[in-house]
């Protein structure tokens, strides 16, 4: 049984009946809602905007939470992506006095996702957990697990993603679980119709779903609020709650884990630095490359990211400038050491997009990846 599947197999009456509410666009005070997915322009995140627990004797207790989710995105004739994640108590450890007014804000439960096109499949809920030193322990290895891979590289998540899968399945099925609060959506890439992959924020609720009706629920730099007007709003009732973010995004800020591209290019201007003219272009060649290939990076990125490399290597004032803020010292136009340890890793690739900043760049099959 796939884990979709699975997961909609723990899903009791109760969590079906609790509320689920959309927030419209007009209600996002934050601006962040309605950003339509389009095809290797955007990069897609699931995010746990929100999570409130009330007061209650059994959590941390009798139980504990833990907040898993799956995406899967398909295109094409490719084999779907999918990205498995698992949060669990030793990520969530709230105290039992703070329970009632303890909010936990912003998890990544994935990575940046290149949008290729397609559909967007997720699958989030909140699960009550017996407490159990061997499933706490359990919860513990996979939730360490799934952390690190928000912060690999596609190609690496997809090598092991079955596995973070496996371990998500076994865990909830060892022990006596309640799923509490749950959602499952398909989301198809189009122009903004309903249905279709776009930025949004959903609130799921302990309370039943009656309970929503004629309610009106807003976010606010603050966090979800309800109220009639954005003038009149209130936090929400004591209640336990989850708030997914959809996350929909042209830009990037973690150009430092993409080491298969940072690394060569640092070797290059490395190799610049000591008048190695010959290994500095075979190295800058090799970063382009793997800006092209990266499974990482939308083609638009991709092409920026190898104008920026073009850019950013031409200019030696903007390269000596980086060199002397990590402590070393040009000499004669070189780096003053001779090791393959001078500079620390991925250290250029950050510099080189904030020097492109908003440039234009030619689209990626009009880029020359040996051009000097």
């Amino acid at each position: 049984m796939g884990l979709f599947d699975f997961l909609g197999s723990l899903i009791g009456k109760e969590a079906k009946m609790r509320a689920r509410v959309p927030v419209t666009r007009a209600r996002d005070l934050t601006g962040q809602t309605g950003v339509n997915a389009q095809a290797e322009q955007h990069y897609v995140q699931l995010i746990l905007g929100e999570m409130f627990l009330r007061r209650s004797g059994e959590w941390f207790t009798k139980r504990y939470p833990l907040v898993y989710s799956l995406i899967a995105l398909h295109y094409g004739d490719q084999p779907k992506l999918e990205f498995a994640n698992v949060s669990g108590k030793n990520r969530f450890e709230i105290k039992q006095a703070d329970l009632d007014h303890s909010i936990l804000r912003n998890y990544p439960l994935t990575p940046l996702l290149p949008f290729r096109g397609g559909a967007v499949e997720i699958d989030l809920g909140l699960v009550s957990m017996q407490a159990s030193n061997l499933i706490e322990s359990f919860a513990k290895t996979i939730s360490d697990v799934a952390g690190t891979l928000k912060l690999a590289q596609v190609a690496e998540i997809a090598n092991i993603s079955s596995a973070i899968a496996g371990g998500v399945q076994s865990l909830l099925a060892a022990g006596e679980s309640k799923t509490m609060l749950s959602v499952h959506d398909m989301m198809l890439g189009g122009t903004g119709g309903a249905g279709t992959v776009k930025s949004g924020f959903i609130l799921l609720s302990s309370l039943e779903e009656g309970e929503y009706a004629g309610k009106q629920v807003w976010i606010t730099a603050d966090g979800v609020r309800v109220g009639p007007d954005a003038a009149h709003l209130a936090a929400l009732a004591s209640q336990d709650y989850i708030l997914l973010q959809v996350r929909v995004t042209t830009t990037r800020d973690d150009w430092q884990s993409l080491s298969a591209i940072g690394k060569p290019l640092d070797g290059a201007i490395e190799a610049k630095l000591k008048g190695q003219a010959a290994e500095a272009q075979a190295l800058l060649v090799q970063a382009k490359m793997a800006a092209y290939r990266s499974a990482d990076l939308t083609r638009i990125d991709a092409a920026r990211v190898i104008a920026a490399i073009d850019k950013y290597f031409k200019d030696t004032a903007a390269i000596e400038s980086v060199v002397a803020a990590s402590g070393q010292e040009i000499v004669g136009g070189k780096a003053a050491a001779d090791t393959d340890d001078d500079l620390p890793r991925n250290t250029h690739l950050l510099p080189a997009m904030q020097l492109l900043g908003s440039d234009r760049v030619p689209a990626l099959d009009k880029i020359d990846l040996f051009a000097s």
